[in-house]
């Protein structure tokens, strides 16, 4: 939430959110199924 609340501050682009929030999703969701599974 920090770093969504920082680049708010900066003036985003909802563009920019969307493609981070995309990245940040496609990184941790593998990560919490193999974490789940284990």
């Amino acid at each position: 939430r920090l770093a969504l609340g920082f680049l708010r501050e900066t003036e985003p682009e909802m563009q920019d959110i969307n493609a981070f929030q995309m990245r940040y999703n496609a990184f941790f969701q593998p990560a919490e199924g193999v974490h789940w599974s284990h």
